[in-house]
């Protein structure tokens, strides 16, 4: 089905694209020889010498600045055994216990906002979106496959990307991943199957002036929903299965979100480009369509008068007997229109060519609709009038070499929202910056400051079309500063990052997932330090973070470690390359013992959100997994062996929380493989 659905794509963007007439836009990409080029661009050429070389030898960008040139990293074996997208970033995130499930940083992070916001985004690691989409540089087509076995035959996850150049200017890009979690061995009702899929096409006209993207994007979460267990199994008393657990919700509920998007951007350049005005400035004129629609759905339609425990969990979300059913449909339509300036620094024997500057002024429109099921006392349907925002962008972009680069961003809203809460006023200003100090060091800084609105989630929600709260939430709007610094020592392989975050008007979810504004200001700051040290062979990553906790409110574990020791060499005749080692993630609160417990947040799959609880303290708990990673040419596999913690000692065994009442699984055995082909 998904390959005839690609097809299907392909053959309606190429009908669609053989219609086009007009000017191509510029821009500094390889044309190739097949696009009457007598000189091939220094970019092709150092992808070429590249792909002879044991690394991918690929190049890429996004859609949203063309010019600005990315390589694909390399085929080593960091990290390359955390194939979770949870346990990805420097501090994995918390989820429900099992990989591709509901997920939130536990390590506090700022969440771009710009607009009305639907709310949902506990599924966001594993999505694909437009703007992430990867457009590349390439001479040869390119099949990347990764796949992962985990615990039973029916937990895997999946991923392909194939990309390929054709004649005259046009490159094609596919893109799938999934995840399915479909054994009966996890906690009852805890099943779930993530799908992303993704066709994209590039057209790079053979005069330089005009380019133009087309993009389709579908993800979709299916998931049971089991609410978290309801009791511990005592030391010395362990399950004998996590299939034998209690849970919160033993009937049918469901969660289901889809997203659907369909993308358009073009770019027309004033003048043309080519090798001999490739460092003249260049001045261009962009236009982005996008439609997306979004389906969130969540259902128990179990009889939950007769079941005490179901009832107890939804508590003032039980508004009728027969069940609970929350359905929202969002619509949006948004244009985008931008001006813009930029330079490209001369490429060199060792660098790719790319932006030396780049300056853009927008103007982005939305209108949302919304469908969410709700009545009037008439048993009506009630209709939501169309939600409208209007923004005015502007963005600078500053690298006159590799070792300097100063980046500044600025939006503001000029319309009310017209329906649901008032988007008027709401900006955002952000900067980075970036100095390499040559042998003393690097140092980097990124700083924000934005105002938002509530998101919709937080301002109403409606469950079997009852509204349960609603206008008279009338929350203020979120005031986010925040702030980090960044001192590397790449010759002593060493970071240091301060952050500073504040907080007004922080909203968030009770103990009974009612939302909730904190009237005073949280202030959060954060300290973390990563060092590798290697002697011989062997390796010591060591990655340490302390985080005051939030208060009643914000609640995160005070201090994070990630260990990492692992010896890495070559055999047969250095054509095989390994790393044999041992991962250890810690978090707890600072107290008197090895590590205080904290009261982790819970997850109400009905509200789609984490929320507080006071019942359950989440246990220190040292997570301790050992690795085996293997690299042959552009082949790479992987074999983890998973929580081994409650194999070692009966006082961990189950007891691995990172969100409260989802305990991670027991110890199991994963392995996965990832392998390029080119050609």
């Amino acid at each position: 089905m998904r390959i005839t659905y690609f097809l299907i794509l392909f053959l309606i963007i190429n009908s669609a694209a053989q219609a086009q007439r007009g000017n191509p836009s510029g821009n500094t990409r390889p044309t190739g020889t097949q696009q009457g080029g007598d000189q091939k661009d220094r970019l092709q050429i150092l992808a070429e010498i590249e792909a002879e070389k044991d690394t991918f030898g690929i190049f890429y960008f996004h859609e949203d600045n063309p010019t600005k040139i990315y390589a694909v990293e390399d085929t080593s074996l960091h990290d390359f055994h955390r194939f979770d997208p949870a346990t990805q970033p420097l501090f994995a995130h918390a989820n429900l216990g099992i990989i591709g499930s509901a997920a939130r940083p536990i390590f506090y992070e700022s969440r771009f906002r710009q607009g009305f916001d639907v709310g949902y985004h506990q599924y966001d690691l594993y999505y694909l979106q437009p703007e992430k989409l990867r457009f590349h540089i390439l001479e040869k087509p390119v099949t990347r496959i990764r796949a992962m076995q985990a615990g039973r035959q029916e937990d895997r996850a999946f991923e392909i990307e194939f990309g390929r150049n054709f004649a005259k200017g046009w490159r094609l890009n596919l893109e799938s991943k999934s995840i399915q979690q479909l054994s009966s061995w996890k906690y009852p009702h805890q099943k779930l199957e993530n799908r992303a899929v993704a066709g994209s096409l590039w057209y790079n006209a053979p005069s330089g002036r005009y380019d133009s993207f087309l993009s389709f994007t579908s993800n979709t979460t299916e998931a049971e929903e089991n609410g978290g267990i309801t009791s511990t199994p005592e030391i010395g008393l362990a399950l004998s299965s996590p299939a034998d657990a209690d849970i919160a919700l033993r009937g049918t509920a469901q969660t289901r979100h889809a997203h659907r998007i369909l993308d358009y951007t073009h770019y027309f350049n004033f003048q043309k480009q080519d090798s001999t005005t490739r460092n003249k400035r260049a001045f261009t004129l962009s236009h982005n369509f996008q439609y997306r629609t979004s389906t969130y759905k969540f259902f128990d339609d179990s009889d939950n008068s007769s079941s005490a425990l179901d009832s107890a969990y939804y508590q003032n979300l039980l508004v009728d007997e027969r069940g609970v059913r929350h359905f929202l449909k969002h619509q949006a339509i948004c244009n985008t229109f931008k001006l813009g300036t930029y330079k490209i620094n001369e490429a060199t024997a060792n660098q790719i060519a790319n932006q030396r500057d780049r300056i853009e002024v927008g103007l982005i429109h939305r209108v949302h609709f919304l469908d969410q099921e709700e009545r009037d006392s008439l048993n009506q349907n009630v209709k939501n009038s169309a939600i409208n925002n209007l923004f005015v962008t502007g963005q600078i972009n500053f690298r006159p070499n590799p070792k300097l680069a100063i980046n500044a961003y600025a939006h503001y809203a000029l319309l009310d929202g017209y329906g649901i809460g008032t988007d008027f006023g709401d900006y955002r200003i952000s900067g980075d910056l970036f100095f390499d100090i040559g042998k003393i060091g690097q140092l980097s800084a990124k700083v924000s400051n934005q105002l938002y609105q509530p998101s919709l989630v937080q301002q109403q929600f409606v469950v079997t079309q009852q509204k349960v709260w609603g206008a008279e939430n009338n929350f203020g709007k979120t005031n986010e500063t925040n702030f980090s610094a960044t001192y590397s020592i790449p010759s002593l392989r060493l970071s240091i990052t301060g952050s500073y975050h504040s907080l007004d008007n922080y909203i968030y979810f009770d103990t009974l997932a009612l939302p909730q504004q904190r009237d005073s200001v949280i202030n959060i700051g954060q300290l973390a330090v990563k060092h590798h040290l290697k002697i011989w062979n062997i390796h010591l990553v060591n990655t340490l973070a302390w985080q005051p906790n939030g208060g009643d409110v914000l609640r995160l574990p005070e201090w994070i470690t990630r260990h990492s020791l692992y010896g890495q060499g070559k055999v047969f005749k250095n054509n095989l390359t390994f790393q044999l080692g041992v991962d250890l993630n810690m978090n707890a609160n600072f107290g008197t013992d090895a590590g205080e417990p904290y009261f982790a947040d819970t997850y109400n799959p009905l509200v789609g959100q984490f929320q507080l609880q006071d019942d359950a303290p989440t246990p220190f708990y040292p997570a301790l997994d050992a690795f085996l990673n293997v690299k042959i040419k552009t082949a790479r596999i992987f074999v983890k062996a998973q929580n081994i913690t409650h194999s070692l000692a009966d006082k961990y065994y189950y007891n691995y929380y990172q969100t409260s009442a989802y305990p991670q699984l027991p110890f199991f055995m994963n392995f996965g493989v990832d392998w390029t082909l080119r050609n």
